[in-house]
């Protein structure tokens, strides 16, 4: 019986990944059925950097064909989110009023209302739809990428709230958002925590990589090993480990109880869970539990030389 060869780290090329598990099929795309589009993946984590990858991905085009249609409602529930709130309170430290910011990935403008007219705010988006929501609720100046600023852009702050996970290599975007930067600029990147305690755990039935638009998943021993590895011309000032969600003490317990039910039958923990909520007319989609169990986030501030 043939085996399939091991693929390199799209982050430091390393050649013997560790392969985690199987990835569920979640059928849905950025909030719209991608059923039969997506492939079969699996989660491997390299042991030279750190970083947990998907493998295999689509290609470029085809993701961004994805994300054109992506659900203008999706990403968009700011209940309970915490990475904004430390966003806020990191650029506030950080940062003088009337600072020049960017919202990378900035969907249909939650962070960017909640920044309201204390900076000079842009975002980028790349569903239209998104962005034209961005544009009306924050009236901030949304393109559709990094290439449609013009060319002398700069800015003093960069922000990448849970973003930095869907691009396959996430070293070389940071380079891209680092190159926006004044010298002295902040880049703050906020995402999952690649090596949070229970996501080694549950390995490739953790909550986050779920999802199948992201594709990568990195830490802050992923973040020094490639800033030392790139030559990047920024440095890590902050690392600040933070839960993804807010929970009260009960809804812990039963969100304890859940995972445990699925780590141990997934198979049966969606199927008995999609049948309750389509009792209780919430719908089919049965997504893993686990968010806000564990700080398995992490705010990554990095500084440009200058």
């Amino acid at each position: 019986m043939s085996t399939l060869p091991l693929p390199t780290c799209p982050s430091c090329a390393g050649s013997a990944p560790h392969r985690i598990g199987v990835l569920p099929d979640a059928g849905v795309f950025a909030g719209r059925d991608a059923s039969g589009t997506l492939p079969v993946s699996s989660l491997y984590r390299c042991p030279g950097c750190g970083l947990l990858f998907r493998h295999p991905v689509l290609s470029a085009d085809q993701y961004a064909e994805l994300y054109g249609k992506a659900a203008s409602t999706c990403w968009s529930d700011e209940s309970g989110r915490s990475d904004w709130a430390l966003i806020e309170d990191y650029l506030a430290r950080t940062v003088t009023a009337g600072a020049r910011v960017l919202d990378f990935g900035c969907h249909t403008g939650g962070l960017l209302k909640r920044l309201d007219t204390r900076y000079e705010t842009t975002g980028v988006e790349v569903n239209a739809l998104a962005a034209r929501i961005a544009r009306q609720e924050s009236g901030a100046a949304v393109v559709d990428g990094l290439g449609s600023l013009p060319g002398d852009a700069k800015f003093d702050a960069v922000l990448a709230a849970d973003v930095i996970e869907h691009f396959p290599d996430p070293g070389r975007q940071l380079a891209t958002l680092i190159d926006v930067l004044v010298p002295g600029g902040m880049l703050v990147v906020t995402t999952g925590n690649a090596d949070a305690f229970l996501w080694r755990i549950a390995g490739a039935r953790w909550w986050y990589c779920y999802f199948p638009e992201h594709l990568a998943f990195i830490s802050e021993r992923w973040m020094r090993d490639w800033l030392r590895r790139s030559g990047s011309g920024a440095h890590l000032v902050q690392a600040i480990a933070f839960r993804h969600r807010r929970l009260s003490p009960l809804r812990r317990v039963v969100e304890s109880g859940l995972l445990l039910a699925y780590l141990a039958a997934p198979g049966l923990y969606a199927r008995l869970v999609g049948r309750l909520r389509r009792v209780f007319g919430r719908g089919a989609t049965v997504y893993p539990p686990g968010s806000g169990l564990t700080r398995d986030h992490v705010l990554l501030a990095l500084r440009k030389t200058g």
